[in-house]
């Protein structure tokens, strides 16, 4: 028995002398080919190629793809474009699944006005300037731990960040 590189597909050569296919399904249960091959080529073939419709099948059911599963596959297909565009090695890029090269990042809650002064308001007086600071500046960590006091005029509201605080 041969085991694709995935662990999810194998062949294995039946008594008749034909090959048999195996391959984990989108559902996670593992199913036979509906026919048997007459070389271990073709059902590796059609292994690949039913990989490839888990794949597409998945895509078009709407699941996530991971924002470095999208940036390897961009970057595949831009190397196999310049194969076939300018060095003309290949006659046409193989990596052609549509919406693959596209990862819409999930929206992140943001926290209301009334939420981060609920929340300033139950923090130690020490910390209520820099939850609002943080909350309202649009400051990175580093540069909100690197504010000192001679930083900030309240007189004419400005604070004044000189850099980031580091480890």
């Amino acid at each position: 028995m041969v085991e694709a590189a995935t662990r999810k597909a194998v062949y294995c050569k039946l008594p008749s002398g034909r090959y048999q296919a195996r391959h984990l399904g989108s559902d996670g249960i593992t199913r036979n080919a509906d026919h048997t091959f007459e070389t271990e080529k073709s059902a590796a073939q059609w292994l690949t190629l039913v990989g490839s419709e888990i794949i597409r099948g998945k895509l078009l059911a709407g699941g996530t793809i991971e924002p470095q599963a999208v940036k390897s596959y961009s970057l595949l297909r831009a190397i196999l474009d310049t194969a076939v565009r300018e060095d003309e090695i290949l006659e046409q890029n193989p990596c052609r699944i549509p919406g693959y090269d596209r990862y819409h990042a999930p929206e992140r809650p943001v926290a209301t006005v009334a939420q981060v002064l609920a929340l300033a308001e139950q923090m130690p007086p020490r910390y209520v300037a820099l939850i609002t600071a943080a909350a309202f500046s649009g400051l990175r960590w580093g540069q909100l731990a690197a504010l000192r006091r001679c930083d900030v005029d309240l007189a004419v509201g400005t604070v004044r960040v000189p850099g980031n605080w580091r480890l």
